[in-house]
């Protein structure tokens, strides 16, 4: 697996099952009034310019081209859109010379890839003219700013959910409590630099990667979804540079955030230092850059951080009206997972359109005659290899049952095709049947490898144990002394409102449906996979203990 690979294009796949669901139940959030043309807008004095704009117009658009939805409402806040800036084509208030808004660069930034990512959808000229004014006239214009950035952390104590901007100037900035919050900044420059290169984009560019290098995330207690913006920035500039380096800083920041700053559930302190709670956001940041950096470096360990982070953390912050809302750091105090708000509408319910987008792009890679499936869902798919075209429907139980089937609903394939298929390290015993017979495989690098003539009619069904284990925890900075029980990704959890201890020789009994129970006392353990049934009156009420102490 150490030759290129891509993902499918939007247009090649049709999701099924829960992830359908899930991503249309976000798409209708995003079209109910709060996301309308008429409220879209914020006030000019608003803390945060652009970026309520940003991130609806960036859902609208990825999401939309994912789930082949048409947006009611998209093309009219495109059009509306210079009402509302300045007269040098970007959100917000033009600054004295030399001062510098760290809302308004991130704001800015999502603003800037939500046109970007509307036109490679549409090709539509006017967000084209949008996007390039607000590269020559904004982004430029920074640099030679950056490296005034002030570090100190006694400047950036407190900040509530929304972020706000600290009282003061310093060093001609004016500073965020969502601490780095410029590094969302890169994430848009560099997505600018695929479509309008230039000596003077790249100049900002290097410029701000040069000043994350010298930060101190820890000693800055620094804003982990800002962060791994940063990074997903970094990887896409990698991508374009081919510099060595950028990997090794994108996975270093990463392995940082892994070690200091992740939930027992796989989601995120929302400063590294600070685990006071979590933001959707992150994760998504976190599930997005994982998976790249398993693209370019094929370490499994990536793949295997992606499924644990959309099963335990992202997909139970989705809430029953489709939106994202923000949980309490599980781990850093207590053993239990609880709401620490129903919805992050001002952020994270949009962001969640991007990572449906960006998940259905990841359910397949390919290369020449080559089809990787890195994750398991319900989908049909067309495929196209010089003369070779396939259709193929997938069809699975996973992660609740080790069962994936492949049929090939159409094919005009002469040569054989290579297949790979994840294999965690909490699948045991795989097992493939091609129209019913037993085939041999080869696995490598965490992946099951077979090559097959494929014809119209054809059967793959691929079968395996997923393993029920039990794991310590996973960040050091979590309560000592405790695990996790876990059904292959899944991380189970138990309803009763006061801790409980577990027997260490306590028979823990397979029920149905990824559910165990424990004989020395009768409790259930089961995956925390969702809450959208959970109403928000009834948010408060919810407790769900996920790590356990044995006596």
């Amino acid at each position: 697996m150490n030759d290129p690979i891509k993902p499918i294009d939007f247009a090649a796949i049709q999701i099924e099952g829960d992830l359908a669901l899930r991503a249309n139940q976000n798409f209708n959030r995003l079209e109910e009034h709060k996301y309308q043309p008429d409220y879209i807008f914020a006030p000019k004095n608003t803390p945060w310019p652009g970026d309520t704009e940003g991130r609806t117009i960036l859902a609208l658009a990825s999401l939309a081209q994912a789930i082949h939805r048409n947006p009611k409402y998209l093309s009219e806040i495109i059009a509306r859109i210079p009402a509302h800036i300045n007269e040098l084509g970007y959100f917000g208030e033009l600054l004295p010379d030399g001062i510098i808004n760290e809302h308004q660069l991130a704001g800015n930034s999502w603003v800037l890839r939500g046109l970007l990512e509307f036109f490679n959808w549409t090709k539509d000229n006017q967000a084209y003219q949008m996007a390039h004014t607000m590269v020559e006239n904004y982004v430029i214009s920074t640099r030679g700013k950056f490296r005034n950035y002030p570090t100190d952390p006694e400047l950036r104590e407190g900040g509530a959910e929304a972020g706000s901007i600290i009282s003061g100037v310093f060093n001609n900035w004016q500073l965020s409590t969502d601490v780095c919050a410029y590094f969302i900044f890169l994430d848009g420059a560099t997505h600018a630099y695929q479509l309008f290169p230039s000596v003077e984009l790249k100049q900002v560019i290097e410029e701000v990667i040069e000043t994350i290098v010298g930060i101190d995330f820890l000693k800055i207690k620094a804003q982990t979804h800002s962060t791994l913006s940063g990074v997903r920035g970094i990887i896409r500039y990698y991508e374009i540079s081919q510099q060595k380096s950028l990997l090794t800083l994108a996975e270093r920041i990463y392995r940082l955030y892994r070690e200091e700053a992740i939930t027992e559930n796989y989601a995120n302190y929302n400063w590294f230092q600070r685990p006071e709670w979590t933001e959707p956001c992150a994760m998504i940041d976190s599930f997005i850059v994982a998976v790249w950096l398993w693209k370019f470096t094929h370490n499994p360990r990536y793949l295997e951080d992606a499924h644990h982070i959309y099963f335990n953390a992202i997909a139970h912050s989705q809430r029953s009206n489709g939106g994202f809302g923000c949980d309490t750091c599980a781990g850093a105090a207590d053993p239990f997972l609880n709401f620490s708000n129903y919805e992050a509408h001002w952020c994270c319910t949009m962001r969640g359109g991007e990572f449906f987008a960006r998940m259905i792009e990841s359910i397949y890679f390919i290369a020449e005659e080559k089809i990787v499936l890195p994750f398991y869902f319900d989908n049909t798919a067309k495929f196209q290899f010089g003369d070779q075209a396939f259709v193929l429907r997938q069809k699975t139980g996973y992660p609740i049952e080790g069962k994936v089937e492949i049929e090939v609903m159409q094919s005009s394939g002469s040569r054989p095709m290579t297949l790979q298929f994840f294999n965690p390290s909490w699948i045991k015993n795989p097992h493939i049947l091609f129209n019913d017979s037993t085939i041999p495989f080869i696995e490598k690098n965490n992946f099951i490898e077979l090559q097959l003539d494929l014809k119209e009619g054809d059967r793959i069904d691929l079968s395996f144990d997923l393993v029920f284990q039990i794991q310590n925890t996973i960040n050091h900075n979590s309560i000592k002394d405790y695990f996790s029980f876990r059904h292959g990704p899944l991380i189970l959890g138990s309803d009763q409102k006061n801790e409980i201890e577990i027997v260490s020789k306590a028979k823990i009994h397979s029920l149905e449906r990824a559910h165990y129970r424990s004989n020395n006392n009768d409790i259930i353990l089961a995956p925390i996979l969702d809450v959208r049934d959970i109403a928000e009156k009834d948010i408060h009420a919810y407790r769900k203990q996920i790590l356990f102490k044995s006596r």
